[in-house]
This record gives structure tokens, C-alpha cells and sequence, in this order.
């Protein structure tokens, strides 16, 4: 049995054994790898649990620092634009509310972004105390909720024995539906042991497959329109791009086998 695990260690670690193109995590505070083993990361360099374990693990980072979650949030999405996903890691309340334009804009142009949320202790949420960064009416869902909108999956990471199920289909659903996932994580949750025996075992990235009547319905109305066309245009969009099927498309048109009417 493999040895356990803490849930910081298994969320960096499941991000390691993706053969991503490259992954980012930025904050208002960012460290970026610079060692050539690991795809580049950005993540925070505050004096929290999380970020001290992360920091500690890859000493060879280099600190670049920025004040402006915005900006940080911006970044994470140029990254993914361009190297296929990233991850930005923000505080609970104030800076996840300062990346929601920037979250918001990858939703609705399709750009894999894992927004982890440093969030208030699992006892303070029940207790519904008054803490900084809230609203002060007891409610610490609030912004989840916000994001719920804006993400194809969020991940309450308020049970450790649920975590990782929890993050493994939250990094998922990232990749295969090409949007952001949100994933909170309090701070007595942080160091909280997990067995690590599924980390040997690579995600499932794999699409579903299409329902073969529908994906037949589809082909058959695209070929009728493309035969009855003097001179048929084929239009890719971005969304090639964000869902990795550009390779697909790289046929020339003077190969398709259709003759225009």
C-alpha cells in the first residue's frame, strides 16, 4: 500500500502526472519554476500551510512578485491559452472576487483554468463566525456559489476522504470540457492525510464517445449542406484550439472527397 499522503501533496503531485503541455499557478504572489523537469508553475509565496509545503517541495523556484490578483488571474489565462491549461490560486472572499472577470472571460471563451481557493477552516464555516474577508452574515458558500456560474465543476474540499475524488474529477472536467473548475480548500484541510495509491494511476483524460445517432444526424446535415454549395467555406473556430482537435483539421480542403452541385 502506498504511503499516505497529505492533500496539498496530492493536488500538486495529480497535476505532475497529466502529460499537460504546461501548467501555470498564479497569485497575487507567484513563484515560477524554473526547473526543466516540471511543466512551468506559478503559485503563491505567502507564509501559509499550503504555499509553505508546495515552496518547500521545489526549492529552485524563482519569486515573481505581483500585488494585483486581476493581473494575476489574466495570466493564468494567457498560460492556458497557450500551453494548454494552468491553475491560479487565490484567498478566499477578496481575491477570489478580485479574479472573477478574468475566471469569467475563460468560461465563456472555453480556457482551462484550476481556481484553488484558500478558504476559512471546515469548524469556522460551521460555526458561521464572523471572519475577515466575508460577508459577515455566516454565509462562507457565498462565493462558491458566484463561481459555481462561471466553472464546469467546483470542488468543496471539506471532507479529506472525499478530497481526492474531489480533485481528481474537478481537474477532469477542466481538461476535457476545456473551462474552469473551482476547488476550495480550508485550512484545516491542508495538511490532512490521504492514501496516495491512486496517484500511481494516470487520470482518465479520455472523451466519452459521441451517441451514434446524433453524431450521424450531425455528419449527415453537414455533408448535405457542403454538396449543395457552389463554393463551400469551412470556418474553424477557437474552440478547435481549446478542445485540442487542430491536428484533426490540418487536412487540406482539396482532399475532402464531396463535389459541390
Amino acid at each position: 500500500m502506498a504511503c499516505p499522503v497529505t492533500i496539498t501533496s496530492s493536488l500538486w503531485i495529480i497535476f505532475q502526472r497529466q502529460a499537460f503541455a504546461g501548467l501555470a499557478m498564479s497569485t497575487s504572489s507567484m513563484l515560477v519554476s524554473t526547473c526543466p523537469a516540471f511543466p512551468q508553475l506559478n503559485y503563491p509565496s505567502k507564509d501559509k500551510p499550503l504555499h509553505r509545503r508546495i515552496c518547500r517541495k521545489h526549492a529552485r523556484s524563482r519569486l515573481i512578485r505581483s500585488s494585483f490578483f486581476p493581473l494575476s488571474g489574466y495570466a493564468a489565462d494567457g498560460y492556458a491559452r497557450v500551453k494548454g491549461i494552468s491553475a491560479i490560486v487565490t484567498t478566499f472572499g477578496v481575491g477570489e472576487l478580485s479574479a472573477v472577470n478574468a475566471i469569467a472571460g475563460a468560461y465563456s471563451e472555453y480556457v482551462p483554468i484550476v481556481h484553488i481557493v484558500g478558504c476559512p477552516s471546515t469548524v469556522a464555516q460551521k460555526d458561521g463566525m464572523l471572519l475577515h474577508h466575508t460577508l459577515g452574515n455566516g454565509d462562507f458558500h457565498v462565493f462558491s456559489r458566484i463561481f459555481s456560474q462561471i466553472s464546469c465543476a467546483t470542488s468543496l474540499l471539506n471532507d479529506s476522504h472525499e478530497a481526492a475524488t474531489l480533485i481528481d474529477n474537478a481537474i477532469r472536467e477542466c481538461w476535457l470540457k476545456s473551462r474552469p473548475v473551482y476547488i476550495s480548500l480550508p485550512t484545516d484541510i491542508v495538511q490532512k492525510k490521504i492514501e496516495g495509491d491512486r496517484l500511481n494511476t494516470p487520470l482518465d483524460l479520455s472523451y466519452p464517445p459521441n451517441e451514434e445517432e446524433k453524431e450521424g444526424y450531425v455528419v449527415e446535415v453537414v455533408l448535405k449542406y457542403l454538396h449543395a454549395a457552389k463554393n463551400p467555406v469551412i470556418l474553424v473556430d477557437a474552440c478547435a484550439i481549446r478542445h485540442r482537435v487542430c491536428s484533426s483539421l490540418s487536412i487540406p480542403l482539396s482532399s475532402l472527397s464531396f463535389r459541390p452541385n
